[in-house]
């Protein structure tokens, strides 16, 4: 058994947000900021627990959380985008199995999933994109941003086209929304 197996996660999704702002934060808007910034650290940390992984997941739950990060990744490099692919799997691999264990409604692991195909399609991967995709769909399958994704492996995107055309606006229109 290994310690991700081993170790429950949450038992309740919103008590990881509110254990993260009780007494720290008093908007909605510096939450975001605070789990933007721990997604990115986590990203970077060559020792995630898997409560870094599940605040990573969890914290993608929030649609501008989720852009602001992708917005993000579309930046990097193919070498650090390899990083986050790693992390984000991990993340959507922690949050699935604590779904499948729990009496809570699933899905939540979607958006690591789809944001971790993503990053496999700027990494020019389109068959681990693919899977995450259709992870994504067994689970959630009316979940949109995977159906955009689903769009742009069928007509074969290449990176670089994605970079530009799904991420090349200014940062705050996906981490204040437009």
């Amino acid at each position: 058994m290994t310690t991700l197996e081993a170790t429950p996660i949450v038992s309740n999704y919103s008590q990881i947000i509110r254990d993260v702002t009780i007494g720290l934060l008093a908007t909605t808007e510096e939450t975001r900021d605070i789990l933007i910034a721990g997604i990115i650290e986590t990203f970077w940390d060559d020792d995630q627990s898997p409560g870094d992984l599940a605040l990573c997941g969890i914290g993608l739950l929030d649609v501008r959380v989720r852009d602001s990060i992708l917005w993000h990744m579309a930046q990097l490099d193919d070498e650090l985008m390899l990083e986050a692919y790693s992390v984000l799997l991990r993340a959507a691999d922690v949050i699935y199995e604590n779904d499948k264990n729990s009496s809570y409604e699933r899905g939540h692991s979607s958006p690591a999933y789809t944001c971790a195909g993503i990053a496999a399609l700027l990494l020019g991967n389109y068959r681990e994109a693919r899977v995450c995709i259709d992870f994504v769909y067994a689970s959630a399958p009316s979940y949109s941003l995977a159906m955009l994704v689903d769009m742009a492996l069928r007509a074969n995107m290449n990176p670089d086209e994605c970079r530009s055309e799904i991420f090349g606006g200014d940062y705050e229109l996906y981490r204040y929304g437009g």
